[in-house]
């Protein structure tokens, strides 16, 4: 019986041909392996670690160097910690956290002939081009009251785009595609057609919510601020923008918190030269209620600004305006104005964020200062003010002014901005 069962089972493979098969099974299993890897880096083209960084009380700044700028780090003691890879003459700019302060980005040439937005790790201290084509990127500035998911809106070339820096896309926002904008003038630009004489590009723009956004037009005539509504009509076109005001030069903030919008204007104009209220024609001449403005835009009522302040005379301008981080202040550079959107700086001043709030100013400091930027808890203020031999020192004081120091004690610094923005 023994005999029978031994001739009906196959014979054993030798030991040799059993190692051959486990070789080919290994093999195998490591191909799989390298093309799922394969699969995945084609299609999760963001592998970025550590994914939380401990930045607070951390500072970014553009240093300028002999030859260019290199974006750097500042700690809390003062100590610079200058980015990697950089390389003499290329020039950094704009540096912008994300609004949990996890990841920095800003504009460089770091590429030869390009500019590209990139995206610093400062828990792993690598940075990376992020952007997928070479831009002029400029105003980059988050509307998202979630910090996380957030995707910056920043100007380039001309226009307003959404950037996704997990994937390096950028989607068109301003100005609405050709197809959607109602023209009769024939064969025009969709700028021309919904903008005409307000602007021919877009400076900086902000997500205001409920598909409403606030942007600042570059034009002939200087700034003009508008609200845009991006809810198409049920023939898929857009509204013409709601013109809120023109200027020399407009210069605005965004409160995430209360989303809220605040700006200044500088050389203050009717938006439509052609529809002046009767009230300010004098004699056949337009007459300005005021020189220069404060105020802001509230999404309640989104259409109608809010005067904070407002002034008659040149010696009296505002500029550069900035929230504290609940939004119940303004700071603002004051100064008399020259022309053309140039300030001659002498202080900063503090104004409650609400109608009239200009009645009631508080000085926060005297001198040429510019870059104002809050810290996360709105308790400590950064500025740059130029030394006698003309660099950028950055200094901090407290958001009442009191006990002000310099925080930079060598080199030529801009831009500071504080981690969480």
């Amino acid at each position: 019986m023994a005999q029978i069962e031994s001739s009906i089972l196959p014979p054993k493979q030798p030991l040799t041909n059993r190692k051959k098969f486990i070789r080919m099974v290994v093999a195998a299993a490591i191909a799989i392996v390298l093309i799922g890897g394969v699969y995945i880096v084609e299609r999760v083209v963001d592998f970025d670690w550590p994914a939380k960084v401990n930045t607070a009380g951390m500072m970014a700044a553009i240093q300028y160097l002999p030859n260019g700028a290199q974006v750097v780090l500042i700690k809390p003691d003062g100590t610079v910690v200058p980015s990697p890879g950089y390389r003499d003459g290329e020039t950094d700019r704009e540096p912008v956290w994300r609004p949990d302060g996890n990841r920095l980005i800003f504009v460089s040439d770091r590429e030869p002939g390009q500019v590209n937005l990139y995206r610093w790790n400062t828990g792993s201290n690598h940075i990376e081009r992020r952007s997928e084509t070479s831009g002029t990127y400029t105003n980059m500035i988050y509307s998202d009251p979630d910090p996380a998911n957030g995707q910056p809106l920043v100007a380039s070339s001309g226009k307003i785009v959404r950037f996704d820096a997990a994937s390096g896309t950028t989607a068109p926002v301003l100005p609405p595609t050709a197809k959607a904008v109602n023209s009769d003038e024939g064969n025009v630009s969709s700028m021309e057609a919904m903008y005409g004489d307000l602007g021919t590009s877009f400076r900086e723009a902000v997500d205001f919510g409920d598909g409403m956004f606030v942007a600042v037009l570059r034009g002939d005539r200087g700034d003009t601020l508008i609200l845009q509504n991006m809810h198409p009509n049920a023939a898929g076109q857009f509204s013409p923008p709601n013109a809120i005001v023109s200027g020399d030069k407009i210069d605005l903030d965004y409160n995430r918190t209360t989303r809220i919008v605040v700006y200044t204007v500088e050389g203050f104009r009717f938006a439509d030269p052609n529809n002046v209220p009767p009230q300010y024609i004098k004699n056949g001449k337009v007459v300005t209620p005021f020189r220069h403005l404060l105020a802001m835009l509230s999404p309640n009522s989104p259409g109608q600004p809010i005067i904070i302040a407002a002034s008659q005379n040149n010696e009296n301008a505002f500029a550069e305006p900035v929230f504290s981080p609940d939004g119940s202040t303004v700071v603002v550079s004051l100064g008399s104005y020259v022309s053309n959107g140039d300030l001659q700086r002498t202080g900063l001043v503090a104004f409650p964020a609400r109608e009239g709030g200009g009645a009631t100013p508080t000085g926060v400091h005297k001198g040429a200062v510019s870059n104002v930027s809050f810290s996360s808890d709105g308790k400590t203020v950064a500025y740059v003010e130029r030394d006698p031999k003309g660099n950028g020192t950055i200094h901090l004081m407290n958001a009442d002014g009191s006990n002000d120091r310099t925080l930079t004690q060598s080199g030529n610094f801009g831009s500071p901005r504080f981690s969480p923005q």
